[in-house]
């Protein structure tokens, strides 16, 4: 691991670390439709709401972690999964008002159109499954989230091969 930390992607000879990195990723070596101005707009609303609640969720999840000495591996990532469940109740009403806020469509922010915004709500929702939230991901993101894969066959694969990957390893 680069950064000896996960989410980590191997593929294609290549080593991707980073949540953003392995999404921007797959947007370019995918096969996403072109977009109008409008439809790219609504993405990156979606999109930059996703790393604000990521980040509102990462940040202090690790801090918490990173309070407890090395040695009390359990503590830590007791008090890490503990403090991400929290923050993630608090972030998730973001996505529910960005996606009202942006017209979203019951399969994807712009209809029949996958676009960054969708992945990354589908991160949202791996990340609310990770941390067995997933009750509190709002409605219209998760039927973006059961959508999404099966709208591009290199995200579907993806997901076959990566369905027991653990969002965070501890």
């Amino acid at each position: 691991m680069p950064l000896g930390q996960v989410p980590l992607l191997k593929t294609d000879g290549l080593d991707i670390n980073q949540s953003n990195a392995i999404i921007n990723w797959a947007v370019r070596n995918g096969d996403l439709p072109n977009l109008s101005c409008e439809e790219a707009s609504k993405s990156d609303m979606v999109t930059e709401t996703c790393r604000e609640v990521f980040d509102g969720v990462r940040l202090p999840a690790f801090g918490a972690m990173m309070a407890i000495a090395e040695d009390k591996k359990e503590e830590r990532a007791a008090a890490f999964r503990d403090t991400a469940k929290a923050k993630l109740t608090e972030q998730l009403p973001k996505i529910e008002t960005i996606l009202k806020h942006v017209g979203a469509g019951k399969e994807s922010i712009n209809a029949g159109k996958l676009c960054l915004g969708d992945l990354y709500l589908l991160n949202i929702g791996l990340l609310a499954y990770d941390l067995g939230l997933c009750d509190s991901v709002p409605a219209a993101a998760m039927a973006i989230n059961k959508a999404t894969p099966h709208k591009n066959d290199r995200v579907a694969a993806f997901f076959i091969k990566e369905k027991d990957t653990k969002y965070f390893p501890f």
